[in-house]
């Protein structure tokens, strides 16, 4: 999905929802800061949106896409642990999208079980960590 096709759907759910604040999350939340995100990022053809304040009507105001920070959405995808999340994340890294210090910071206030907690670091730093090639 392009940068150009997440705002269409943002003013599309905005019409339909009455709400002028569309939530982004999910990969494409990536767009929000990274308009021109690498197309290694860029696989999903959907976008996981919600009214933020749904449901609110509206007189005309204009469309907001609300897109999660890039280091929540890593975060997020790190939690979630699918390959294709896992890949995501290795490209924001490699890309230079996420800091490993801000990671590490927000996951310390994560609610999160402590043993989860301790195997999204030890994914995180296997992630920052130089690879032989």
């Amino acid at each position: 999905m392009t940068r150009e096709q997440l705002e269409h759907v943002v003013r599309a759910a905005a019409a339909i929802t009455g709400d002028s604040e569309i939530v982004v999350i999910g990969s494409t939340a990536i767009l929000g800061q990274f308009p021109n995100a690498p197309a290694e990022m860029l696989g999903s053809i959907e976008a996981d949106i919600y009214p933020r304040n749904h449901p609110v009507p509206t007189q005309g105001d204009p469309v907001s896409g609300l897109c999660l920070e890039v280091h929540d959405l890593v975060l997020s995808k790190y939690v979630a642990s699918r390959e294709k999340d896992r890949a995501f994340n290795r490209a924001a890294i490699r890309h230079g999208f996420v800091q490993r210090d801000v990671l590490l910071d927000r996951l310390g206030s994560m609610d999160v079980d402590p043993a989860i907690r301790q195997i999204l670091r030890e994914r995180i730093d296997a992630d920052f960590s130089p690879h032989d090639t």
